[in-house]
């Protein structure tokens, strides 16, 4: 901030100090008062004004950035050298903290799906798969459970939630669980089927997941949607 002492009236002598900055969010914050601050910068900025208070009256003033003001763009230049330091030790708020994890999560995610065609769907932008697809709101949430293996069309599931007792596949032999994977890639009962649909009866499930409207047809032919 840039300090501007000024003269008092003659009548009744007070200091008078104006405080200029270009962040307009930082007097926004300010101005929700001192029980409002939750961050610690705001609150040690309050508790000078304060102090100051006490003997000047004090103004706050918003001037434009990168205007030609003198103080301004000393101030920008050193907050820039500030900035361009090292910030290993330098203490940040929880909220900042989740922010930038959020954003870390959330770049790993999209390049993890980057390929798969059901990205468009079910990504950040959240568009509905029926919307998407023309499918019933019925198939899309049937999708979208099927996607993270929660699914009531399967044993496994059925298993899990106390609905059977049995968890494993009744067209096989070898007491395979029915889960996602097994009923859409593995399971030799469907094994036509998925030859038929997704051109090869062990599709990957990014290739399965791929062609949502295969998976649909294949459980429509399997009699469970």
């Amino acid at each position: 901030m840039e300090r501007e002492p000024a003269a008092g009236s003659c009548e009744e002598p007070v200091r008078q100090e104006r405080d200029c900055t270009d962040s307009l969010s930082a007097l926004m914050r300010l101005k929700a008062g001192p029980a409002s601050q939750t961050e610690r910068l705001p609150d040690q900025v309050w508790s000078r004004l304060r102090r100051i208070g006490a003997h000047h009256r004090v103004d706050l003033q918003w001037v434009p950035g990168h205007a030609g003001i003198p103080g301004n763009e000393v101030a920008d230049a050193i907050a820039g050298e500030a900035a361009r330091m090292s910030q290993r030790r330098v203490p940040i708020t929880l909220g900042a903290a989740k922010a930038r994890l959020k954003a870390h999560l959330g770049r790993e995610w999209t390049e993890s799906q980057r390929h798969s065609q059901h990205y468009q769907i079910t990504g950040p932008g959240r568009i509905r798969l029926a919307d998407k697809l023309g499918l019933t709101r019925e198939e899309g949430v049937a999708l979208a459970r099927l996607r993270v293996d929660e699914s009531p069309m399967l044993r496994a599931w059925q298993h899990r939630v106390g609905r059977e007792e049995d968890p494993n596949c009744q067209k096989c032999d070898d007491g395979v669980p029915e889960d996602a994977e097994h009923l859409l890639t593995g399971c030799p009962a469907s094994a036509r089927l998925r030859r038929q649909i997704f051109g090869r009866d062990d599709p990957t499930l990014r290739e399965v997941f791929g062609d949502p409207d295969g998976v649909v047809a294949l459980f429509r032919r399997l009699g469970r949607l």
